[in-house]
């Protein structure tokens, strides 16, 4: 059995079939191509489909990769050989740097924070259980505890070390929150792609 790519007339990769070449012909729609890709020196394209269907294309007789694509929103247009913004508003543009943004955001809200005594885990069920020692050593000054720290490590915290963490746990999740809010401040104001493209979450 070989290899044929089904490309159109623009290039563009439409299939990928390991068949005869009587097999292939006849799965050509109009205006698609075959393109052989049998040879070993095609292997490892033909066999990350996902690379070869988005970053590739067929042109006069050979595969030509396609240039970096600028972002995840950008189209192919394959006329211009050239990747190009759809025509979409700035709100949208601005949703969708939004919703990068806050997924960046999300990871940084449980990806723990430092103290005096090691990195404590700051996921939702951490600081629940942070905040439910913090208000017991604020009751109880005799109050001590054994707290295992995100490298599974143990530090004993006494009362006041316990009201400490809990105050730098309570300054760590709201840091992160107004960093996110300043951002999206940040993203509503822009009026350009080139402005949106330069806002991330490590360069705020």
């Amino acid at each position: 059995m070989s290899k044929y790519i089904i490309h159109n007339a623009n290039g563009e990769i439409q299939r990928l079939l390991t068949c005869s070449v009587d097999h292939a012909d006849a799965n050509c729609g109009e205006g698609e191509s075959l393109f052989d890709v049998s040879d070993p020196q095609y292997d490892a394209l033909t066999n990350d489909i996902t690379a070869l269907f988005n970053g590739w294309d067929v042109l006069n007789g050979a595969l030509v990769q396609r240039p970096a694509k600028p972002s995840d929103v950008h189209l192919w247009d394959a006329v211009a050989r050239a990747w190009v913004l759809p025509f979409v508003g700035m709100e949208a543009l601005q949703e969708w740097k939004w919703n990068q943004v806050k997924a960046d955001r999300d990871a940084a809200e449980i990806a723990g924070f430092d103290t005096a005594y090691g990195r404590f885990d700051s996921d939702q069920t951490s600081l629940l259980k942070l905040s439910s020692a913090f208000m017991m050593a604020n009751a109880n000054p005799a109050f001590k505890v054994t707290w295992t720290l995100q490298d599974n490590t143990t530090v004993d915290l006494d009362a006041a070390k316990m009201i400490e963490v809990g105050g730098l746990a309570f300054k760590y999740v709201n840091d992160v929150h107004q960093k996110g809010v300043s951002i999206r401040a940040q993203i509503q104001t822009t009026t350009t792609f080139d402005e949106l493209q330069s806002i991330t979450w490590s360069s705020a």
